[in-house]
């Protein structure tokens, strides 16, 4: 009985924290949507960005080298 109590307020906790997420981060879902759309992985995008930032402040420093 006491086994039964605690996992259903861990349950409920784990409920409100989703929907407090939900509706703190409307980006959530539309990210959600766009993995379902091209089966992205979380890493793969950060990778992607961070490998893009990199190279624009290569660019940056290279052209700042050059002038």
């Amino acid at each position: 009985m006491i086994n039964n109590k605690i996992a259903f307020s861990i349950i409920t906790k784990v409920n409100c924290f989703d929907l407090r997420y939900k509706l703190q981060n409307p980006l959530a879902g539309i990210h959600k949507k766009i993995n379902k759309k091209f089966k992205l992985t979380m890493p793969s995008v950060l990778s992607t960005l961070l490998l893009f930032i990199l190279l624009l402040l290569l660019r940056q420093f290279y052209l700042d080298k050059i002038w």
